[in-house]
């Protein structure tokens, strides 16, 4: 469960420290002077947290991609050329050609150590607390944070926002028994799903969730979502419903309460616990309440 979530500077830094300190040994080197792993193109994956600008607008197909155990953040976009690599531990930009960086879809990338490490750095500037501004030839970029959805809101608004909860929803497979004790549920019932776009357990069980609630398609079951913000203890929707972690998944019968999941199944899977508190809740088919 989460409570809270540091900004780009102090928590990207910090995640990347980590890492290297847990790096693999130094690998030999090789004939190009460059150690053989350096040489290799590596996987680098789509972080759907943050936005890039480019002289003061939004660029929609530019994205940021990390690669697992390394302090880099890499600025790519097919209308990019130079792309950018940021070094977070020496806070600066080296360029990369964009024929050196190969998509594989939306969300990776396959780019080498050795196409960018021996570019002439460039140095950003933070801008406050989730922002990273640098120039690049003639061009300003701003890299920073996508604001988290707050209130009420739809399915299709919040994977338009956070696209990362559309894949991970469609990547599940759900229990095929609490599919069918799902579908099973004759009385009208609300599920209310409360999360934050920026919570890292949110992003997983949350499009769990919704993955099993449309493999049920249950007309009985109505679905509503309400995005909190990072401090949400303080947010007074959330304060009227004693949310006290996220996700907090809340079940109603003619407006009552009749059971709720804080946090993250107690133990299974998050639609096994949902069919569990519906079954015993509502009639079902088969049922003689």
């Amino acid at each position: 469960m989460s409570t809270r979530r540091r900004g780009f500077g102090s928590a990207a830094a910090a995640i990347f420290v980590a890492a290297l300190a847990t790096g693999a040994p130094a690998a030999q080197m090789g004939e190009s002077g460059a150690p053989p792993e350096q040489n290799l193109p590596r996987s680098w994956q789509r972080n759907f947290d943050y936005g890039v600008e480019m002289d003061g607008k939004s660029v929609s197909d530019a994205g940021l991609f990390m690669v697992a155990g390394k302090p880099y953040m890499l600025m790519y976009s097919p209308a990019f050329d130079p792309c950018y690599v940021l070094s977070l531990d020496a806070k600066m930009v080296r360029p990369v050609r964009r024929d050196q960086i190969t998509p594989k879809g939306d969300e990776e990338v396959m780019l080498a150590e050795a196409a960018f490490e021996k570019a002439a750095p460039l140095p950003y500037l933070q801008d406050g607390a989730a922002g990273v501004i640098f120039y690049g030839g003639q061009k300003r970029y701003k890299i920073s944070r996508i604001p988290s959805l707050v209130g009420p809101t739809t399915l299709d608004d919040l994977f338009a926002h956070s696209p990362i909860y559309k894949r991970n929803a469609d990547a599940y497979e759900p229990e095929a028994g609490a599919v069918a004790a799902l579908k099973r549920v004759l009385e009208k019932v609300q599920v209310e799903i409360w999360f934050g776009t920026w919570c890292p357990h949110c992003k997983m069980l949350v499009p769990r969730l919704v993955r099993a609630l449309q493999g049920a398609a249950n007309p009985n079951i109505e679905v509503v979502y309400h995005a909190v913000p990072q401090q949400f203890g303080s947010y007074e929707p959330a304060k009227a419903k004693d949310i006290r972690a996220v996700p907090t998944i809340i079940f109603l019968k003619n407006g009552k309460e009749i059971g709720r999941i804080r946090g993250g199944a107690a133990g299974g899977t998050i639609e096994d616990e949902a069919a569990k508190i519906l079954g015993e809740k509502t009639s079902t088919v088969g049922s003689a309440s």
